[in-house]
């Protein structure tokens, strides 16, 4: 494992033992304080991410690997993370959810120029109802050529929107007025745009939803959990819900996420299979009280941070060669683990963060191609 410690412009590379594949990570706050990361992604051949850390409050930053430079795109934006994905690539410019002086709205980033966008358009039967442009934005995909995402107003909660043409439009409400769905974790699989809606009550029961053209906001299943009477809210909800980090990832074929076992507090990884209409829970080892968090694909397989007794919270990955989830690497070796998180891939190498006692919470990267 090889530890970065970094200031803005240049980063030093310290070795640090690891079991499993190569490590490393870049410590952009030195010493034990932490940065903090609402979300990774890559645009313009670099990797982008917020630090939302006190020193940092909320900017944009870039990492360019091959000249090993860390810089801050600009500080005239706060980014927020408000749904999953938190950022998305969009006719050459980044979208997210930012604060330029207007809380949780739609805005872009250009990489070629360094200019950030506040997009206030409506449509214009938002316009002639006197309705206001969607705020608190995100859960970000592309689908069809137009960008998708969960939006909130007073008049629909949070409700699917679509911007395009310059201008922002309701796609569709899972539940009618003013009640939230909290739409999130959209995901393009087979053609069809899903993600994950809630029931509009306290303590939500979330179902798997998609959105196609002409078909519109279609309910797909929620099959993964029998009913049982939660004692936190005294509501009867499904015994397994996609856990509170919700992810969807298309991977050969079906659509993987998680859910958390109310009940006994368990985490499960799941599989959806559309031509099958079928859902399928995959076997994990010594299952703890635990979230699995997370997941991308990455050198063929599925990754994800999952906890077992032995190892903590540690990166794990699926194969659906073998059918088997295993260990992939043992970044922070004891009973607590390194829980990692917000994962992204950038030129072969799979980045996330970490926070530890040692470096505070930072930026990772591992590299399942080595093996020290």
């Amino acid at each position: 494992m090889l530890l970065f410690v970094i200031t803005p412009g240049s980063v030093n590379i310290i070795d640090v033992p690891a079991l499993g594949g190569k490590a490393q990570v870049l410590d952009i706050t030195p010493g034990t304080s932490s940065s903090y990361f609402s979300d990774i992604t890559t645009y313009c051949g670099r990797l982008y991410f917020d630090d939302q850390s006190s020193k940092a409050d909320g900017e944009l930053w870039s990492y360019d690997e091959g000249t090993n430079l860390v810089e801050m795109a600009s500080s005239y934006t706060y980014v927020e993370n408000l749904g999953q994905p938190g950022y998305q690539e969009y006719l050459g410019s980044l979208y997210f959810s930012g604060d330029t002086g207007h809380v949780g709205y739609l805005n872009s980033y250009t990489c070629d120029n360094g200019l950030f966008s506040y997009q206030t358009s409506v449509n214009l039967a938002n316009y002639l109802s006197s309705s206001p442009p969607p705020w608190k934005v995100g859960g970000f995909m592309v689908y069809n050529d137009r960008l998708y995402f969960r939006g909130y107003t007073h008049d629909t909660g949070f409700e699917l929107y679509v911007f395009y043409n310059n201008f922002s439009s309701l796609v569709g409400e899972v539940q009618q007025g003013a009640a939230t769905s909290n739409v999130d974790s959209l995901s393009v699989y087979n053609d069809e745009l899903y993600f994950f809606a809630g029931d509009g009550n306290y303590g939500e029961t979330y179902s798997l939803w998609k959105y196609s053209e002409p078909s519109g906001v279609v309910f797909v299943g929620n099959e993964w959990g029998q009913t049982t009477t939660s004692k936190l809210n005294r509501q009867v909800l499904p015994i397994e819900q996609p856990s509170g980090d919700q992810w969807l990832v298309p991977y050969n074929g079906q659509l993987f996420f998680s859910t958390l076992d109310i009940e006994t507090g368990v985490g499960r990884l799941w599989k959806y299979d559309s031509v099958d209409d079928i859902f399928t829970n995959i076997s994990v080892p010594e299952a703890t009280r635990s979230t699995v968090l997370d997941g991308i694909v990455y050198d063929g397989k599925l990754y994800f941070n999952f906890a077992t007794e032995s190892v903590g919270g540690e990166l794990f990955s699926y194969d659906s060669v073998t059918n088997l989830v295993s260990l992939a690497a043992d970044i922070i070796p004891g009973e607590y683990g390194s829980w990692p998180t917000n994962f992204e891939v950038y030129n072969d190498q799979l980045y996330f963060s970490i926070a530890d006692n040692i470096y505070g919470g930072e930026l990772w990267r591992y590299d399942s191609r080595t093996d020290e």
